[in-house]
């Protein structure tokens, strides 16, 4: 948290929201929260994105909810790297991209 503003700004705001006192606390406690848990009720078109090496959701969590996105009308998942620039959350670093397949996505489904 030191060494980056926005890491200090994240942790710093969920650890507010989320009551904890520490930062080891708070990534303690978002190691039990997950959408796979209700991931089964969802039963639209689905696209899942995930950055390879995203600093908030840890890329577990994709194949978790991959996996339990069983339901779903259709399932796309995309999972972007560092050599496209967009392994960050939100693929911060290449917005494009990510934008590209959304936008690629959406049209296949209309």
């Amino acid at each position: 948290m030191k060494r980056s503003i926005s890491a200090n700004q994240v942790i710093s705001q969920w650890m507010s929201i989320t009551g904890v006192s520490s930062p080891a606390e708070w990534n303690e406690l978002i190691e039990h929260y997950s959408v796979s848990d209700i991931a089964a009720l969802v039963k639209q078109d689905v696209l899942l994105l995930a950055g390879a090496e995203d600093h908030m959701i840890p890329i577990k969590e994709y194949q978790k909810n991959m996996d339990g996105l069983r339901n779903a009308r259709s399932l796309s998942g995309r999972i972007f790297t560092a050599s496209e620039e967009a392994q960050n959350h939100c693929q911060i670093g290449n917005l494009q991209l990510a934008l590209d397949v959304i936008l690629a996505w959406i049209a296949k489904k209309s």
